[in-house]
């Protein structure tokens, strides 16, 4: 239909903007995670910042662009697009945006936005746009942006460690779509709560919901953000003690990335794959170790600094039980450092714990002493590592 839509636009002496039908394509192939068509269609839509027609609102556009680079890996490039497309928003001349584009790009620019910020190690200000994307579906009184507002509150939340506000929130969602018939959302929020009901203790009930899930999302057509939600379910699958089956699933999320170019989470598969490997045993070191390496070096690359955290913390602990504690120290401090807010999130308050038992126990090395506003971790290094 999108494609028929394009050539009517053509056809027309006096062509109509094709703007809405090259985001309607754009969000057909993202959401089966084609990146290479969504690329392409990509590119057409940076002319119309290029030479902008003056009546058109250049927020759809940005927001493909945005998005795009977001799921190549690219989380800093996409904020930029995100912060000029919100620039020249106006909702009293864009409320009705979505009438044109299935979804308001302002909602949607919001909720990535956040994942955005979450990579880059801004988990508050993530938090931040995830409230104030939630005001404005509610605002422009859209249960479909709210679904999707509430969804991406689910991935910050479970970034942040949270199980419980992920159980919490995954209930909202699930209410609302099943009350409002969203069920492109839905698939998303069971899969969230599976997770979140096997961080508390229930892994057979968890992974049941996640398996509904996956089969929800799999039967919209939908295969963006499946590499990601593999990863939850090897994590459920762990929580239940089947570390192998959890391999499995990363093995298949790992060739999902490979074929479709969706690589935003590429660096924590390689993470877990190594932490499930480690718990095979010391035959698995050297590999546990390259995998290590691997996620530290694709999350550098793509300034992730929520992923280069784990795996600097994942090597960090390797390096202290082979004796190697002023490596595994010099390793992580920096990293660190580097972050300036969300120091009551899992991540921060591990890491700095085990930096803490690093300072204490390698010889002549300095104590690590800047809290950065970070709350004090009483006990020795918690090793919780899903």
């Amino acid at each position: 239909a999108y494609w028929r839509a394009y050539a009517l636009c053509r056809s027309m002496a006096h062509q109509p903007t094709p703007q809405p039908v090259l985001c309607g394509l754009w969000n057909y192939f993202l959401s089966r995670a084609d990146l290479r068509r969504a690329q392409l269609l990509a590119w057409r839509l940076i002319t119309f910042l290029s030479q902008p027609p003056a009546s058109e609102c250049l927020l759809p556009a940005h927001n493909v662009i945005g998005q795009t680079h977001l799921f190549k890996g690219e989380p800093a490039r996409a904020l930029s697009h995100i912060a000029n497309g919100m620039a020249e928003h106006d909702l009293r001349t864009h409320r009705r945006l979505a009438d044109q584009y299935g979804e308001d790009p302002a909602v949607v620019c919001h909720m990535y936005a956040a994942l955005a910020y979450w990579l880059l190690g801004r988990s508050d200000r993530a938090q931040w746009w995830i409230e104030t994307g939630l005001e404005l579906a509610r605002q422009l009184a859209q249960p479909f942006g709210i679904a999707q507002i509430l969804w991406a509150g689910l991935l910050v939340s479970q970034g942040r460690g949270d199980p419980a506000s992920v159980q919490a929130q995954a209930r909202d969602l699930i209410a609302l779509c099943q009350r409002e018939d969203i069920g492109f959302w839905l698939g998303g929020g069971r899969i969230l709560h599976g997770w979140a009901l096997a961080e508390l203790g229930q892994p057979a009930a968890g992974l049941a919901a996640i398996q509904e899930g996956l089969t929800d999302w799999e039967a919209s057509g939908a295969v963006l953000i499946k590499p990601y939600y593999l990863a939850l379910q090897a994590e459920a699958l762990v929580r239940g003690g089947a570390v192998d089956a959890a391999l499995e699933v990363v093995a298949e999320a790992l060739a999902t990335v490979q074929r479709t170019g969706e690589r935003w989470y590429e660096a924590e598969l390689f993470r877990l794959r190594g932490e499930l490997r480690w718990r095979r045993g010391a035959a698995e070191t050297v590999t546990v170790e390259a995998d290590w390496q691997r996620a530290r070096t694709l999350a550098r690359r793509q300034q992730a600094r929520a992923l280069e955290l784990r795996a600097a913390a994942s090597l960090a602990r390797l390096w202290r039980d082979q004796g190697r504690r002023r490596d595994a120290h010099a390793l992580l401090a920096p990293v660190y450092a580097g972050f300036t807010e969300g120091f009551a999130t899992a991540d921060l308050q591990r890491a700095r714990a085990l930096l803490d038992e690093l300072a204490r126990d390698a010889e002549g090395a300095p104590s690590y002493t800047a809290d950065q506003g970070s709350p004090k971790c009483g006990g020795g290094v918690d090793d919780k590592v899903f």
